[in-house]
């Protein structure tokens, strides 16, 4: 048994995870070199029954672990969750503390866990989470409609509110249409040619077209292809289309104005 346990200590230090005991009749803690490492006491530091409570950083951390370490105490309910500290040394980290309950007569004897430091992950964690509150800020808030293509089938996947306002369809209309739909006849080998051109160059480039909305309409818009981007084995093209509708009547009435100069001989004056 002896044998097994030491075992064990060298394969938890190996992988640097801390090993930790606390003995509910005595009170006694026991702390391994990893877990004094990763809360970063020294090697003589002698926990007592409840100091381990301030290296969870104040707030809802510590109010979490005091809360279920009473459970595991009172009830026997084992736990495994992940929490902030404040080291000994005044630097915040983040582990995944484990907790099994050991039984003797029925009562909770001792509590037995490991604890790991997983600050790296979760310092990953948080900026992916950042960058995808960011993105999808930017997503629901752009004035271009925007819509993100399954290049395997032409499907689309995802689109933005704005999309909604230039073609016509809903949300959930348009998850699942393929996008040759959103195309006047006409215009759709275009289109194609356009999105297959991206996807060989994968460079950012935009052509001007016409889009077909739910009811029927012709509307002039710009139709600029981002890079595409991988998910899995899946591969996406994500697509911004413009309605450029008020800047064609612009440069209508100004060809018309031009036109108009150009067939007289009296002075024509064009101001702001």
């Amino acid at each position: 048994m002896t044998d097994k346990l030491e075992l064990y200590f060298k394969a938890a230090q190996s992988a640097k995870i801390g090993i930790w005991k606390m003995n509910l009749e005595t009170n006694h803690i026991f702390w391994d070199m990893v877990t004094k490492c990763i809360l970063e006491v020294s090697d003589d530091f002698e926990p007592v029954y409840g100091s381990g409570i301030n290296f969870y950083t104040a707030g809802p951390n510590r109010e979490r672990i005091a809360m279920i370490v009473e459970k595991a105490i009172s009830e026997g309910i084992s736990f495994e969750d992940k929490f902030e500290i404040t080291t000994a040394k005044n630097n915040i980290k983040y582990v995944e503390c484990i907790c099994q309950v050991e039984f003797i007569d029925g009562k909770p004897f001792n509590l037995l866990g490991t604890f790991q430091d997983i600050t790296n992950e979760q310092n990953l964690i948080n900026e992916l989470q950042l960058n995808v509150e960011k993105f999808s800020s930017i997503f629901s808030s752009a004035n271009d409609a925007i819509f993100i293509i399954d290049t395997s089938n032409g499907v689309i996947t995802d689109c933005n509110p704005r999309s909604e306002e230039l073609t016509g369809y809903q949300i959930s209309e348009l998850k699942g249409l393929h996008n040759s739909r959103l195309f006047p006849e006409e215009h759709r080998q275009e289109a194609r040619y356009f999105l297959r051109y991206n996807l060989s160059r994968n460079q950012y480039t935009v052509n001007e077209t016409y889009i077909k909305t739910k009811w029927g309409d012709s509307i002039p818009v710009e139709i600029a292809s981002g890079k595409k981007f991988q998910v899995g084995d899946i591969t996406y093209l994500v697509c911004y289309i413009r309605d450029t509708s008020e800047r064609k009547n612009v440069e209508n009435k100004l060809n018309l104005l031009s036109l108009a100069a150009s067939e007289t001989t009296d002075t024509i004056v064009i101001a702001d």
